[in-house]
């Protein structure tokens, strides 16, 4: 976000040349057009497997989703845009929806207050500085919980609910992922490719890439 962007693709360009696939991705983030584009790329789950080797027909891919109603608020700088495509879909369409299945499940209420259409507004409506300060996320949120708990219950890295899909997919659900993305199925069901999704499956079992996030898109 700080970088011009020939300093940012330059630095992408490099970061890429390291052998690793987590570094791979970050450099291709960086050489992106613009903040926007760099930003559905990482939110993509197809990344750089390639879309068109996947999907059958046409598609609207993620980075033309986003540039398409990011121009709805083109008056805001980048990280606002950013932050206002993430409360349209990832949030409501992802982490919002996650929550309701679970606690409907079990009958539980839930409740999310720091959502509360007020929070929001106001949130919306700081200056950057206050949502990001010199580097530090939610800083505002930080600096008044700090009022009330001390520093070492939200001063530490974020804790999910990751299921261990990678070992569970070369393991005891091997057998099952592949049958569920056998060739024959994937040609059935037809909104996908056979041997784009074969290929993937071949990754992950051989271990050469970590593809479970994608095989358990396509399987579900």
């Amino acid at each position: 976000y700080y970088l011009p962007p020939f300093l940012r693709k330059t630095s992408g360009r490099i970061i890429s040349l390291v052998k690793n696939h987590n570094f791979s991705l970050l450099g291709q983030s960086l050489c992106q057009a613009n903040v926007i584009e760099s930003f559905a790329f990482m939110r993509s789950m197809i990344k750089d497997y390639g879309q068109e080797t996947i999907l059958e027909g046409e598609t609207l891919s993620i980075k033309d989703l986003f540039t398409q109603r990011s121009k709805l608020f083109s008056q805001l700088d980048d990280v606002s845009r950013v932050c206002r495509l993430d409360a349209a879909y990832y949030l409501a369409d992802d982490i919002l929806q996650k929550v309701d299945v679970a606690s409907m499940s079990v009958g539980l209420e839930a409740r999310v207050p720091i959502l509360d259409h007020r929070v929001v507004e106001f949130a919306m409506s700081l200056p950057m500085k206050h949502k990001l300060h010199r580097g530090q996320s939610k800083y505002l949120l930080k600096k008044v919980l700090s009022r009330y708990v001390p520093p070492r219950l939200f001063e530490r890295p974020k804790g999910g609910f990751t299921l261990p899909l990678r070992e569970w997919f070369r393991g005891e659900l091997k057998e099952m992922i592949q049958d569920e993305l056998s060739p024959s199925r994937v040609r059935d069901f037809g909104y996908l490719k056979p041997e784009g999704v074969k290929r993937l499956l071949d990754l992950h079992l051989s271990g050469q890439r970590e593809t479970h996030p994608m095989l358990w898109l396509l399987m579900s």
